[in-house]
């Protein structure tokens, strides 16, 4: 594994940077209505002006609900390949494999 280079890392943060309020957004939701949105769009306009995009392909961000128990919000990873919100393994001394997986961040 290499290390993150100052444009990996920076492409990194600005994806948190987008999914941390969706999160926050998406608790709101949870709390005004007992459940998590069906998807992204229908947090637009009560919410958000509009759906978020992944930073890396200029798509929406995937976006999957389990009702009142959670949800599944996830940007690709490195290798631009949607693999379906499963995190990049890491390796036996903690590090992230960076050719595999997606970014991921659920509930």
């Amino acid at each position: 594994m290499e290390s993150l280079d100052d444009t990996d890392l920076m492409a990194l943060v600005r994806a948190g940077q987008r999914e941390t309020p969706l999160v926050l957004l998406f608790e709101r939701h949870h709390f005004d209505k007992g459940s998590y949105p069906e998807n992204l769009e229908s947090l637009a306009p009560t919410y958000l002006p509009k759906a978020p995009v992944d930073v890396l392909e200029g798509q929406p961000l995937r976006y999957t609900t389990k009702g009142k128990q959670g949800f599944q919000l996830y940007s690709l990873g490195w290798n631009l390949t949607d693999e379906g919100g499963q995190p990049s393994p890491r390796s036996t001394d903690g590090t992230l494999n960076q050719e595999q997986g997606d970014w991921v961040w659920s509930r």
